[in-house]
């Protein structure tokens, strides 16, 4: 919303009068609660904050940006409840037919704005008149434009429309920056009492304040100083008389003005306003014509010495401003003109004593323009009444009054002289927060002048509020700097400094002039804004989200604002500790208090707020705290936020100054939703889940919630102004199924602190009336959204952009039933969508803007809605069983439901019933139920038929009043209501509502009104059965809520509740209205009624003063009025009130009524006449009565009269001289009058009727009036007609009964003279045969009428439907498709052979496209044979041949070789050779092998052995032979083995030597030497030594070395023994390396002495003692004698239960010594008091219990409470709703009551129930099972008969008849009963055994006989017998 709206809002939040009569207040103690964030804080800026990173939460305190000098406030916060609006415009006076606006203009300063006029665009497009300009200011916060300065300027303007609408139309003008009504505020004095001298005496004002004290004390008159010398008081009020002699001398004169010469000298804008100006008549004559502004002034400053009296300040001067009229009220233009005025012309103080609840933007500009000059004083207001702060306390009554509730205003309440508030005073309920009073000052009695040198004592705050102003001019006379002194020092003087109080229901600064004058003033510290900030770098576990959770750190920034005087030590404190003094269990405190820097007057500081880039990003000296894990959701923290100071003006003040504040937090706990749900998934009960962003759940994902389940939508600090603008709403593209059950409905509600945002359950559609056709076609599966049992809150269209219609989403789901929707706030659109709505409750829907879907459905049956207000309803395919109860549709805004076919649909609308209050509402604002436009209608021009429904009454009239259609306004289509039902149809099927509510008397006679005491019953009846056990709240009262007065009672019957109760007229008198809600259908106790107020009535009445019945009627050139009036003791008289404009909404008293009677009619006097009148004028009339005490009762009711004249009205009319036909006639004519005309009538017949017909002419546009004779009443036959007019008192006639007009028919021909065409109207032209005369019709184009030829789309081409008309060939092509692809089919044309390549063909069988492809060389496939074997020496052939071209090629086979066998031919011997012969197997060839000769078999013998060196012989001796040779043995030679071994060295070989074992020889071998094998050492250097390589030989320890480096050096450390003053000290070095140390002396520092005086103690002597600094080397000096013990008493301490106490004794209280010690008194131990139990056992479950001590408190014991046994169910009695069906295919489930004893079982928590067997034919049975506290089964049955029969044919048959019945799959058999009679008495019956057979012929009847025929189905189950109902009888006559 934006800033321009949002004033124009809070314009029309406006003003709640001031009244001059008194008022109490009414106080509820009980209702008193601690103040919250929006109690205690400010309304947060209007400016938003887009970042997301960072988090913030934000209260803002008391003092509002307009108190800040770098922060003044020009336009408001929003109101949250926007329902206050209509409420406020009622309530609140403004000037008819003027407005107020400001535009933005830009010129260079010192020069003049081109100013708007009449002519202007602004004035011509509002049809503004008499533009005149206010008041211009400069326009802070806006830059120059083209180095112009930008200025505010106001203007007024009159306006022939509606204020109020011109205001909100003003208000959407971007270029408009406000526009609010010229608002009508009032004086503040109570009472004008005319003073005697004893009177002034006693109750003068002055000593109270120590006036004459404080003149002889500050002002010397040697030095000619007086009091408010120099200064000048502008008294902007009903003017003042300056000639008053005690005036005149004080008066304030232009000095640059010269009177009388009509110039204006000085070029100020005014012609001689030498002493002010009038701004109500507009000259400069400011003379007071009321005498409160004269009053006033005298308050001020009347001038001593003449007798009368002497004003506080009599040395100020009165700038006289009149503003205030003859009546005492004030306009707002006139105000802020006369204040402009007061600043330009060097005012020091502003005196208003008026104000009004309205707050306006004109007025408060002009008071911050003249604040910097100006102090401004005004009135608190006499009504008696707290600032609104007081209604979150409790109180019922309250008010702000402005422009003292301003904080730059000094707001004044009224005092007596003992300083206690006046009893008529307003009162500033809580100091510093919102509206603010700032002080009290005497108001009781005042004493001062009247015009006409006359003087009184009045009272109010009128008159305390100048003694205010005239101790500001003494101020000001003293602190005249004003750059230095500035408006707000002289406040904080008046307001702070003073030590006085004035007391009343709170304690307030009083004024104390003194003190203002001689004591500085101290500081006020208020709280201005709190931040608390999660941000991550505070703690790891914060998430940033700007949301306090469970185990985040928060950080809370403060800043403190200081009213008046400065600070100095600025400390705030923080707890969460209750008013009962708990600490709060779910917070924990890091740093708990801050230090703040000193704070000036009027200004703010803070605890380190860092900004980046006007960010707030961080706090560098936080209150710091965590909020514990576990903390549940929506818990809300207060934290006490404690402010102190000091007075850092006054270092002699010892006081320290302290305010409090709240600030309350909530903690978010639950499961959060955003995003995307990817996987189906339940939410469960036992969790609280948050839909804190947009969160989707996608197609193919199913989201199921559990009954009992609580959804919450919106989670975030809404003071956060830092915190993401979160898009919330659920959107579902898959199914979301939320079915809870009666027991446990699922709850679905904003957060809290988001009250005023919407629950958005949606789908894909993004503008405000685009549904998700997916949700709401037939198609269950896919997208899919269910809500049963569910209790939605604010459940409609989501906008991130509430002006916008296409930045959110509606609320769009598939199936709605069983289901409450509640409103708790007033919606800009209210959008929803649905298949069906069944069941279910809408209650308080009101939409601020009437250009919304409102609620869509094809299906709406069963539903209340329930007070709605601005909010349309479409039901596509039925409107049925519904109640539309006070459904508020305004007859210019078409809100209401709205019957017609805004696309294909036409609903059936029947069966509802629409109720409204006709005694409380408009008649124009109940339209209910509407049409559409006849163009935006589905099917044209047409007429519905909404008959069959209930309207509340029979009273046609009554009944089109709640309808908008054809009947008011011919745009749109007709609705046909009657018939009506009434109450004697059976409404029974309908939403359960209120048919009846009246009162009967003692005798049971029907009253509709009580008179005096008596005892009546009050009879409620219903449309239907309802639930016994379930009682409506019925209540009745004269005004909203009509809830004064509950009555009890109960059921007379199902359908009648009755109260008896007793009426005492006493307080509560006249027209008491009922109000019934909240029972409940007996078959489904979730349809439970609404609200339903106003409807009916009844009248209270006693012997009082009470006004009666007025009636009135208009005579010639007068009204004449009477009344009926009961006569009684005290009667006095009457008086008649007349006013021109009357509106019925608004009270007689509140309007512009003026009495007409001079004095007090005679009591005896029951008429009057009114002569004052003006003829043709209406007048509204009522009379009050007057007793003797001059008391007057409350007004009557209202009439209106016009008076009548003597001149006729005028008619000119062209007579209509033909006609046609069957064709209606217009009958119009231009009817004139000197006055108006009342009305005009036409009578018409046919030539040959007897009566005549008559008509209203309708007055259609200016003067033309106009009537229509039916076309069904336009015949061949000539029609008569006359018209007759009337003004109310004559009547005019054209034409008469006895000289009518005549219209003669026409004989036409018909031709069409141009034929229509699909573009071009035709013609049809008729003549006349008589007359020739002819007219033409048109024909209507007949539109194209279009042949569709598909184009298919081809393979490579799109397709498309072509459109041919087939009158006018005109084409067009849509229907677009894609290109459907080739089809190809593959066709080898060369088949691939063993060593070439293939191809194929593919070949497109759509269109015969084709592609080649090649099929690659197959290779050859081999057969082998074998053509020539082998043999053994030749090689074979295989040839191989290719089985599919015959390709060859050959391989050879290898000969195989022969196959020898082996044969021996020749033996062989011992020299001679073997013969082997080999023949071949296969060939026959041979060969032969020679085996040599075996040879000799020889033994072998040693005939001589060997030795190492010499042969030996071995002899051979063949065996076989005995052939014998000789062999000689070699020598053995040696066998040498190691007989020594000598090892090499390094350097030296060694030997091994080798010995022969056998000979004792031997030899040596030698072993070569070995080598060094060295191993490496590397040797580091050292601090004095180089490093190396050492070599080492492992064999032989040979070494040698290599590879040196240099030395290192010595690495020192050094340790020191420091020198004392008197010793030397050393440093000793050492070596990290290698240890080598040395030392170094340090030489002795000597004594550094310093002296300390020790006092002395109570036992010691005191000394100086002289120590060293360094050494303390000691002596003391300077000896003081000891000064003895100062002794204190240490006070006894009392023992606890726990902790023991102890014995006075003493002490010292310098040294602490004990002087007498105190002893320990023992702990007394606990008392333990009764057991107390924490929690209650259940079934199976424990409880606990403990004893607390009686004296502490404390637990002193605790123990179990055994366990609960679950009672038996078996004797419980159980009734179910139904017992008997009949069988539909459905699973039946009749509800079930169970009771035990007088206990009702709850199901669900007591016990569960099952079905058995319960959906075909036959016995059901129900299981109740125990549950929770109760155990145990009960079964019961109930009986499911067959299908009610239906007979679909009879015909008669020759003595028979034939019969063609349902067919039931269910039935064993059907019963064909008939008889000769209706009561079927002696009738015979047909049974077919077949459930097949469906038609029977039923023979050896009587001939010609009338039969009665009926048929039942029966179904045998378990061998018995279930009958279904009978059809309906049909009767048949047999044939002969």
């Amino acid at each position: 919303m934006n800033s321009k709206k949002i004033v124009a809002l809070l314009m029309c939040l406006g003003l709640s009068f001031q009244s001059t009569a008194l008022s109490g207040v009414l106080y509820d103690e009980n209702a008193v609660v601690k103040a919250s964030a929006e109690e205690s804080g400010k309304t947060a800026d209007a400016e938003s904050y887009s970042g997301t990173e960072q988090s913030e939460n934000k209260a803002q305190q008391p003092e509002s940006s307009a108190d800040k000098a770098d922060k003044t406030q020009h336009a408001y916060d929003p109101i949250s409840d926007m329902e206050a609006e209509q409420e406020y415009r009622d309530s609140t006076e403004i000037t008819p037919g003027k407005v107020l606006f400001s535009v933005l203009s830009y010129h260079a300063e010192g020069e003049e704005s081109a100013y708007l006029d009449d002519d202007s665009d602004i004035c011509a497009e509002y049809d503004l008149k008499d533009v005149e300009f206010i008041l211009e200011t400069k326009a802070e916060n806006t830059a120059e434009k083209d180095g112009m300065t930008p200025y505010k300027t106001f203007y007024e303007a009159t306006t022939s429309e509606d204020v109020w609408a011109t205001v909100d139309k003003l208000s959407d003008n971007e270029n408009i920056l406000s526009a609010e009504p010229d608002f009508v505020w009032e004086k503040t004095d109570t009472t004008t009492v005319a003073a005697t001298d004893e009177e002034i005496n006693a109750e003068t004002h002055f000593p109270c304040m120590d006036v004459t004290g404080v003149w002889k004390d500050c002002f010397d008159p040697a030095k000619k100083e007086a009091p408010g010398k120099g200064t000048v008081v502008a008294v902007i009020d009903t003017g003042v008389d300056y000639t008053h002699k005690d005036l005149a001398d004080n008066i304030w004169v232009n000095e640059g003005e010269i009177p009388g010469n009509g110039i204006d000298d000085d070029g100020n804008g005014y012609v001689d306003d030498v002493h002010g100006v009038d701004f109500v008549d507009g000259d400069s004559d400011p003379m007071d014509e009321h005498g409160h502004g004269t009053h006033v002034a005298g308050i001020i400053a009347m001038t001593p010495g003449n007798g009368g009296g002497v004003g506080v300040a009599y040395g100020a001067k009165i700038m006289c401003v009149r503003a205030g009229q003859a009546n005492g009220s004030f306009a707002s233009s006139d105000i802020a003109k006369a204040i402009k005025y007061a600043a330009d012309n060097g005012a020091d103080v502003i005196n208003m004593s008026f104000g009004g609840t309205g707050r306006s933007y004109l007025v408060e500009s002009a008071l911050q323009d003249a604040f910097p000059s100006c102090v401004l004083v005004a009135a608190a207001g006499n009504d008696g009444l707290p600032t609104n702060d007081a209604k979150q306390a409790g109180y019922l009554f309250t008010e702000d009054i402005y422009p003292a509730g301003y904080k730059y205003v000094i707001g004044v309440m009224a005092t007596d002289n003992n300083k206690s508030l006046a009893y008529f005073s307003n009162w500033d309920f809580k100091e510093g927060s919102g509206c603010e009073y700032e002080m009290a000052a005497p108001g009781v009695g005042i004493y001062s002048t009247l015009p006409g040198n006359r003087y009184a004592c009045w009272s109010g705050t009128s008159m305390a509020t100048p003694n205010v102003a005239a101790a500001a001019a003494i101020l000001r006379s003293k602190y005249t700097d004003k750059s230095k002194y500035s408006s707000r020092y002289i406040m904080g003087q008046l307001c702070s400094a003073t030590t006085s109080r004035a007391y009343g229901f709170r304690s307030y600064p009083e004024l104390n002039i003194r003190d203002s004058l001689t004591r500085q003033a101290h500081p006020n510290l208020t709280l201005d804004e709190v931040y608390t900030l999660d941000y991550q770098d505070v703690s790891s576990a914060n998430n940033g989200d700007g949301i306090a959770q469970p185990g985040e750190t928060i950080d809370m920034g403060v800043a403190v604002w200081n009213r008046w005087g400065a600070a100095t030590d600025v400390t705030v404190k923080v707890d969460a500790i209750s008013d009962g003094g708990v600490a709060n269990k779910y917070v924990e405190f890091i740093n708990d208090e801050v230090k703040l820097s000193d704070v000036g007057t009027f200004a703010s500081v803070n605890n380190g707020f860092t900004y980046t880039d006007e960010k707030l990003t961080g706090i560098s000296n936080p209150i710091r705290f965590k909020i514990k894990e576990g903390t549940p959701n929506d818990i809300q923290i207060t934290f006490n936020i404690s402010i102190t100071a000091k007075n850092g003006l006054d270092e002699r003040d010892g006081n320290l100054y302290s305010s409090s504040a709240s600030y309350t937090l909530t903690v978010q706990n639950g499961v959060a939703l955003s995003g995307i749900i990817n996987e189906d998934m339940t939410l469960t009960n036992d969790k609280l889940w948050i839909v804190e962003n947009n969160v989707l759940i996608p197609e193919g994902v199913t989201v199921t919630v559990e009954p009992g389940t609580r959804i919450q939508f919106w989670s975030a600090d809404p003071n956060n102004k830092y915190g993401a603008n979160a898009n919330v709403y659920l959107q579902v593209e898959g199914r979301f199924i939320a079915e809870g059950t009666e027991e446990q409905p699922i709850e679905m509600y904003p957060g809290k602190g988001f009250e005023d945002k919407a629950v958005t359950i949606t789908g894909t559609g993004s503008y405000i009336d685009f549904k998700d056709s997916g949700l709401v076609d037939d198609d269950y599966d896919k997208k899919y959204a269910s809500l049963k049992y569910v209790n939605i809150y604010n459940a409609t269209y989501y906008a991130s952009d509430p002006y916008s219609l296409s930045a959110g989403k509606p609320f769009n789901v598939t199936i709605i039933d069983h289901c409450n929707f509640t409103y708790s706030y007033s919606f800009r659109y209210g959008v929803l969508f649905a298949k069906s709505i069944a069941n279910s409750h809408f209650s308080n829907m009101s939409m601020k803007s009437r250009n919304s879907y409102g609620i869509c459905a094809y299906d709406i049956t069963t539903t209340l809605f329930d007070n709605y207000d601005n909010q349309r309803v479409y039901p596509y395919d039925r409107f049925e069983k519904n109640v539309a109860l006070n459904y508020h549709g305004k007859k210019d805004d078409e809100p209401s439901i709205i019957v017609g076919a805004s696309d294909k649909y036409n609903p059936l609308f029947a069966n509802n019933a629409i109720l409204n209050s006709f005694y409380l509402n408009n008649y124009d604002n109940i339209r209910a139920i509407g049409s559409f436009d006849a163009s935006k209608d589905y099917n044209g021009r047409t007429t519905y038929d909404i008959s069959s429904n209930y309207w509340g009454t029979t009273n046609p009239d009554l009944v089109k009043v709640q309808c908008l259609d054809a009947d008011w306004d011919v745009t749109k289509n007709d609705l046909i209501q009657e018939p009506y039902l009434t109450l004697d149809d059976d409404m029974s099927e309908i939403y359960p509502f209120v048919t009846e509510a009246y009162l009967t008397d003692k005798d049971g006679n029907r009253i509709d009104k009580v008179s005096g005491a008596q005892t009546v019953k009050m009879h409620v009846k219903f449309n239907r059965d309802m639930a016994s056990d379930v009682q409506p709240m019925v209540t009745y009262g004269g005004s909203e809520p009509y809830t004064d007065f509950a009555v009890s009672g109960d059921w007379a019957n199902a359908r009648e509740w009755v109260s008896e109760f007793k009426i005492d007229p006493y307080i509560d008198l006249g027209t008491m209205y009922i109000r019934v809600k909240g029972a409940a259908a007996a078959d489904d106790k979730w349809l439970v009624t609404g609200t339903d107020w106003g409807r009916f009535k009844f009248e209270i009445t006693n012997s009082s003063a009470q006004s009666m019945s007025l009636t009135g009627e208009g005579q010639l050139g007068k009204n004449f009025l009477s009344w009926m009036q009961d006569d009684y003791d005290t009667l006095a008289g009457y008086n008649i009130y007349r006013a021109t404009k009357y509106d019925a909404d608004k009270k007689p008293e509140k309007q512009n009524f003026t009495r007409v009677n001079k004095s007090v009619l005679n009591a005896d006097e029951l008429s009057f006449i009114d002569e004052n009148v003006r003829a043709g004028t209406d007048y509204y009339y009522y009379f009050t009565v007057v007793d003797t005490d001059l008391n007057e009762s409350k007004a009557s009711n209202v009439i209106s009269c016009c008076p009548l004249e003597g001149e006729p009205p005028v008619i000119v009319h062209t007579p209509v001289k033909t006609l046609t036909p069957d064709k209606a006639i217009a009958i119009t004519a231009d009817i004139t009058d000197n006055v108006k005309v009342a009305g005009a009538t036409l009578y018409y017949k046919n030539k040959s009727a007897d009566s005549w017909k008559s008509v209203d002419m309708r007055n259609t546009t200016g003067s033309v009036y106009k009537a229509t004779i039916a076309a069904y009443e336009v015949t061949d036959e000539e029609i008569l007609y006359y018209i007759t007019a009337t003004d109310g008192a004559n009547v005019v006639y054209c034409g008469t009964a006895d000289e009518p007009n005549v219209i003669v028919p026409h004989y036409l021909t018909r031709k069409i003279t141009k034929k229509a065409t699909c573009t071009e109207d035709g013609v049809i032209t008729y003549t006349c045969t008589e007359c020739n005369e002819s007219y033409t019709e048109k024909i209507p184009a007949t539109g194209h009428k279009y042949n569709d030829v598909v184009t298919e789309a081809s393979c490579d081409k799109g397709g498309y439907t072509l459109h041919t008309c087939a009158n006018c060939g005109d084409t067009y092509k849509d229907d677009f498709t894609a290109p459907t692809g080739h089809k190809y089919t593959k066709t080898t044309v060369k088949q691939p052979s063993c060593d070439t390549d293939g191809v194929s063909v593919y070949t497109c069988d759509t269109c015969g496209d084709s592609y080649s492809e090649v099929i690659k060389a197959k290779g050859h496939i081999y057969a082998s044979e074998v053509t020539k074997k082998a043999n053994c020496t030749d090689d074979g052939v295989i040839t191989y041949t290719c089985a599919i071209c015959g390709d060859k090629y050959t391989e050879v086979i290898k000969a195989k070789g022969h196959n020898y066998s082996a044969e021996v031919t020749k033996k062989a011997n011992c020299t001679d050779d073997e013969v082997i012969t080999y023949t071949c197997a296969n060939c026959g060839d041979k060969y032969t092998e020679v085996i040599k000769a075996k040879g000799h078999n020889y033994s072998a013998e040693v005939t001589k052995k060997a030795t190492c060196d010499t042969d030996g012989v071995k002899t051979f001796t063949c065996a076989d032979c005995g052939d014998v040779y000789t062999e000689k043995l070699e020598a053995l030679g040696h066998t040498y083995g190691i007989s020594e071994v000598v090892k090499p060295t390094c350097d030296n070989d060694g030997y091994t030597k080798f010995t022969c074992s056998v000979c004792g020889d031997s030899y040596s071998k030698v072993i070569n030497a070995t080598g060094h094998k060295y191993n490496d050492k590397i040797v580091s250097a050292s601090c004095d030594k180089g490093g190396y390589t050492l070599h080492t030989c492992e064999n032989c320890g040979d070494i040698y070395k290599d590879n040196f480096t240099s030395p290192l050096g010595h690495d020192y450390t050094s340790q020191t023994v420091k020198p004392t003053c008197e010793t030397d000290g050393e440093k000793t070095f050492t070596c990290t390396r290698c240890g080598d140390t040395y030392t170094e002396v340090i030489k002795a520092k000597g004594h550094v002495y310093k002296r300390t005086v020790v006092a002395a103690g109570c036992e010691t002597d005191g000394y100086t003692l002289v120590e060293c600094m360094e050494c303390h080397d000691s002596f003391k000096e300077g000896y003081v004698g000891a000064k003895g013990h100062t002794i204190v008493t240490d006070k006894a301490v009392a023992a606890t239960c726990t902790t023991a106490g102890k014995t006075e004794g003493s002490h010292c209280s310098v040294c602490g010594k004990v002087i007498k010690a105190q002893t320990e008194i023992k702990a007394k131990g606990h008392v333990a008091g009764d057991w107390i139990t924490d929690k209650a056992a259940a079934v199976g479950v424990k409880g606990r219990k403990h004893r607390s001590c009686t004296v502490c408190g404390a637990v002193v014991e605790s123990a179990d409470i055994p366990a609960l046994s679950p009672k038996s169910i078996s004797s419980a009695s159980v009734s179910l709703s139904i017992a008997t069906y009949s069988f539909d295919g459905k699973v039946k489930t009749p509800s079930v009551t169970v009771k035990l004893g007088s206990t009702a079982l709850r199901k669900g928590i007591d016990y569960v129930v099952s079905y058995r067997n319960n959906k075909n034919v036959g016995k059901a049975t129900v299981v109740i099972t125990g549950k929770g506290l109760y155990a145990g089964t009960i079964t019961r049955t109930f009986v499911i008969n067959p299908a009610k029969q239906e007979i679909q044919k009879l015909t008669a048959k020759s003595k028979g008849f034939y019969i063609d019945y349902a067919a039931k799959s269910h039935a064993t058999g059907y019963e064909i009963q008939y008889a000769t009679n209706s009561s079927f008495s002696g009738a015979k019956k047909t049974v077919i055994t077949s459930n097949k057979t469906d038609r029977v012929t039923v023979s050896k009847l009587s001939g010609n006989k009338k039969y009665y025929v009926r048929v039942r189905t029966y179904t045998t189950v378990n061998g018995i017998k279930y009958y279904g109902a009978w059809s309906a009888v049909k009767t048949v006559t047999t044939k002969k």
